[in-house]
């Protein structure tokens, strides 16, 4: 009892470090905006461990080795606390115990960024519903799009610039609604409400909800809300970098509150 105690009191501990290298080295990797909550958090979390080790590990490429490194470093911490933990003969490190910990430190590795990029998608899902414009939208957005760039591919975007590969992400079918909204051929759009918010420089977010109406197809009328990243680009540009498109709740119309027609 007390060493499952102990070990998940260490597997918090060391995943809380660990998870924080991580979303560091790929907020720095796809330039996500620092300037919100979660970014000063992961600063405030990473930056003892970080800094010392940029002396002697420098950024290169517009990548952060040095959170990695330190990711890497702390699922070997974390691997060999197990080990004394749990392995009561274990007296020292060998050659093949040295490479089993550095080949199962790295796989873990790879599992962490994956269960993060899993975590990061659904959170932008469920966001993108009840806080929209928030100030975690720059953060999700910039972290999601390698991970919705290949679903374009094989999803263009609905008129050049409606994207709905985010909802494919959590939901791996249409709705009916949904695909009545995909077969529109829009005649109008108007957008009602828009926010902007500067994240830095180079970066800004416009968020907001749209009417859509049609001629074609079965689907006549849609709401949404949406949110747009804006990059800017080396040779001044801006860019949308992501595009966030999502169906507006519609209520239920209660039950007898229509007349019925010759009532």
């Amino acid at each position: 009892m007390a060493q499952q105690a102990i070990s998940f009191v260490l597997e918090v501990f060391f995943g809380l470090f660990i998870y924080g290298f991580l979303l560091r080295f790929l907020m720095q990797a796809m330039r996500a905006p620092f300037r919100n909550p979660a970014g000063n958090a992961v600063v405030a979390l990473t930056d003892w461990a970080v800094k010392p080790l940029r002396r002697v590990i420098p950024g290169a490429g517009g990548y952060d080795w040095a959170s990695l490194v330190a990711a890497y470093v702390a699922e070997i911490a974390w691997i060999v606390s197990m080990l004394l933990i749990f392995s009561s003969g274990f007296a020292g490190f060998s050659a093949g115990a040295a490479l089993f910990v550095l080949a199962s430190a790295a796989v873990q590795l790879v599992k962490a960024v994956l269960w993060l990029a899993i975590v990061v998608v659904i959170l932008q899902a469920v966001l993108s519903w009840v806080a929209p414009d928030g100030p975690l939208s720059g953060l999700l957005n910039a972290l999601t799009f390698p991970f919705l760039r290949p679903l374009r591919r094989v999803i263009p975007p609905i008129g050049g610039t409606l994207d709905l590969t985010p909802l494919i992400t959590h939901r791996f079918h249409y709705t009916e609604f949904e695909q009545g909204f995909a077969a529109m051929k829009f005649d109008a759009i108007s957008v009602p409400d828009r926010r902007i918010q500067i994240l830095d420089g180079d970066t800004f977010v416009v968020s907001g909800t749209g009417n859509l109406t049609s001629t074609g197809g079965e689907l006549k009328s849609a709401a949404m809300r949406f949110t747009d990243v804006y990059r800017r680009q080396a040779d001044g540009k801006w860019l949308i970098v992501n595009e966030h498109v999502s169906m507006a709740p519609t209520a239920e119309p209660a039950a007898g509150s229509a007349a019925e027609p010759g009532g």
